[in-house]
């Protein structure tokens, strides 16, 4: 048995009362199957849009609508190709894969055997009638996109996604299409203000973001079948979390829900205090990239507060060029402790080459180093370009959502845009454990030190006293 088909294990073959395709699409086209109408812009192919955002809360219906969408072109396209994706696998098995709404159960309903077209061990759903595919696949593995020839998209919950992995998606849908425009779907609860979605979308479109796209806002009010106790349920959650009630009650975005540091504090560096300015004794932590930025930020502790600021954040840069602005800055020590990602030690090799000589692999425990900078009291310098990216990225650092339980969240953070919290936590975490290594040390020296005059001065006294006594 594949890992795909251990999905199945809590899988119920629903039962369907088999219809023929063509009498499916024939109650689509007539109206006897309800498209709600709030969405039904969805099924307009007089001038279709590259990019669908659906921006709402719970219970909107966005993921139904879609899943409308989606099975209609399948049954009625032939040859295309459909991925629908989420940040995981499990998640996706949980919901528009096989949970309620998905797209095993919208077929269903309609009365298409969709379990008997399924392939569990691909996770894949094929047409026998005209050859089109739907993909059910999770991003937690990036290798998946890179072979991936698709004409349309559903990403849902994309903010789980980052912005690589959509541009990633985002080249790859390209397979000719000769029915049109290829598309790409996006739904998702706004759980963030500061994540790559609403930014890209949102906040500020431009390019084929804003020229090529449709973005709907819907709130559950929108859906005359949302489920009443669900409905009472959200409500009694908002009124004790403001948070809950901007995002899944009013669709809108609000103060990130789960976020890992919620207690570091921003402070432009022109308001440190000009004792943490004049700090000599400075550490650092360093996250090595290429495609992903190659990223230094520096930290340095005073009043049992720690100041941080990003130094340096350069996509396409190699290790010999960041070792070429530290060398440059000088206010970087020579003696300085720098703290680095250790899956590519050769780098730290280099810093030692460059007469670094205190630079060391970083503890990458993720839980405890995660645990002790939620303990620490922590300022970010947010001005300047550098500054901005600092913040956005803590802002935006968040645990990803459990998908047994959304109300809650799991210890893993999503990844994505996390350079500089890494480094935070690699500088923040390693310094710590070192300089409490070093104290015990020093203590365990100086117990060692006394019994060892002691034992001399003991030696001493015997030594002379049966010396005495021999004389």
């Amino acid at each position: 048995m594949t890992a795909n088909e251990d999905l199945f294990d809590e899988f119920i073959e629903p039962d369907v009362d088999e219809r023929p395709v063509n009498e499916v699409v024939d109650d689509l086209n007539s109206g006897n199957i309800i498209i709600l109408d709030h969405f039904k812009y969805l099924w307009d192919d007089s001038n279709p849009k590259r990019f669908v955002v659906l921006q709402g809360g719970a219970g909107s219906g966005k993921s139904q609508a879609i899943c409308q969408r989606i099975c209609y072109l399948f049954l009625t396209r032939p040859n295309t190709v459909f991925w629908v994706v989420r940040g995981t696998m499990p998640a996706l098995k949980k919901t528009i894969y096989l949970g309620d709404p998905s797209i095993i159960m919208m077929l269903s309903d309609w009365g298409i055997p969709a379990h008997k077209w399924l392939n569990k061990s691909d996770a894949q759903i094929s047409n026998p009638y005209n050859n089109s595919k739907i993909y059910f696949v999770g991003l937690d593995d990036p290798e998946k996109i890179k072979s991936a020839n698709i004409n349309y998209v559903w990403a849902d919950e994309c903010t789980e996604l980052d912005d690589n992995k959509f541009a990633q998606l985002d080249t790859r849908c390209r397979r000719p299409n000769r029915y049109g425009k290829n598309q790409m779907f996006l739904s998702y609860n706004p759980i963030s203000y500061n994540n790559w979605v609403i930014k890209t979308f949102v906040r500020n479109p431009s390019g084929p973001f804003k020229d090529d796209a449709i973005v709907d806002f819907s709130t559950f009010t929108e859906n005359p079948f949302v489920k009443w106790e669900n409905v009472h349920s959200w409500l009694d959650r908002a009124k004790r979390n403001e948070s809950y009630c901007r995002t899944y009650i009013f669709g809108e975005p609000g103060v990130p829900l789960g976020k890992v540091y919620p207690e570091i504090k921003t402070l432009p560096y022109e308001e440190w205090p000009v004792e943490v300015k004049e700090i000599r004794k400075r550490y650092y932590g360093i996250d090595w990239g290429y495609i992903d930025p190659m990223v230094l930020v520096e930290c340095r502790d005073w009043n049992d507060t720690t100041y941080a600021r990003c130094l340096y954040y350069q996509t396409h840069k190699f290790t010999q060029d960041l070792i070429d602005f530290m060398v440059n800055d000088p206010e970087i020590s020579f003696d300085a402790y720098i703290w680095y990602d250790h899956a590519e030690a050769d780098r730290g090799a280099e810093l030692h080459k460059a007469g670094f000589y205190n630079a060391n692999k970083a503890n990458k425990n993720m839980a405890a180093g995660i645990s002790h900078c939620q303990g620490s009291d922590i300022y970010i310098d947010n001005s300047g370009k550098l500054g901005k990216i600092f913040e956005e990225e803590i802002e935006g650092y968040l645990f990803k959502p459990d998908p047994d339980d959304p109300d809650n969240f799991l210890d893993e953070p999503v990844s994505g845009k996390d350079h500089t919290c890494d480094c935070i936590r690699y500088a923040k975490f390693s310094e710590y454990l070192f300089e409490s290594e070093f104290y015990v040390s020093n203590i365990q020296l100086d117990d060692f030190s006394k019994e060892v005059m002691q034992y001399s001065n003991n030696s001493k006294n015997t030594y002379q006293g049966q010396a005495f006594k021999n004389k």
